[in-house]
C-alpha cells in the first residue's frame, strides 16, 4: 500500500540531495533513518557498495610527521623481531 506525503519544495530538495548522495531514493532514505525494514524492496549489497570501489587511494604514501606512541613502538619492535618492517 503506498501513501502520499506532502513536503514544502525546500525540504523535498535537501530530501532528495541527502537520499542522491548515498545512492538511495528519498523514500529509501527515510526508510532507513527511520529503521523501517523494506524487505519486499530490499536492495542488494552491491547496489549500496557500487561506486565506492577506488574511494581510497591505497598507492598515496601515509601522512608524515606523527609521533610514534610508546605502543607503536612496541609492535615495531615485535614486528621486527618476527622479520616484518612496519612502513
Amino acid at each position: 500500500m503506498s501513501q502520499m506525503l506532502e513536503l514544502p519544495d525546500e525540504v523535498f530538495q535537501v530530501l532528495a540531495a541527502k537520499a542522491r548522495a548515498c545512492g538511495l531514493t528519498p523514500a529509501e532514505w527515510l526508510a532507513m533513518r527511520l529503521h523501517v525494514s523494506e524487505t519486499e524492496e530490499a536492495r542488494p549489497l552491491t547496489e549500496y557498495l557500487s561506486g565506492l570501489t577506488g574511494v581510497i587511494d591505497s598507492t598515496i604514501e601515509p601522512r608524515t610527521g606523527h609521533q610514534p606512541s610508546p605502543y607503536s613502538m612496541a609492535l615495531a619492535d615485535k614486528f621486527a623481531r618476527q622479520g616484518l618492517k612496519m612502513p
